[in-house]
């Protein structure tokens, strides 16, 4: 019985640790993650329209909706070649 509860004791200082260590690497991501959510505010219905007018948009303009959609936790949508 001892030797489960020092296991358990363990185990919980283990966590405790890892914890610790998540909730610094989170408070050192907030203030970037604070900022991509104000840049996306940010975006007006006529910017998306304009993006969308674009017929051959370049990788760059890709790869930022892409990342926004990754922010929002928003589906990707595969690319089709043509």
């Amino acid at each position: 019985m001892a030797v489960d509860a020092e296991k358990q004791r363990l185990q919980k200082n283990i966590i405790q640790g890892e914890r610790e260590e998540a909730n610094i690497d989170l408070q050192k991501a907030l203030p970037y993650l604070r900022k991509a959510e104000a840049a996306v505010d940010s975006i007006k219905p006529k910017d998306i329209n304009e993006l969308k007018s674009v017929r051959n948009a370049v990788d760059t303009t890709r790869l930022i909706l892409d990342t926004v959609n990754l922010l929002l936790q928003l589906p990707m949508v595969p690319i089709q070649p043509k």
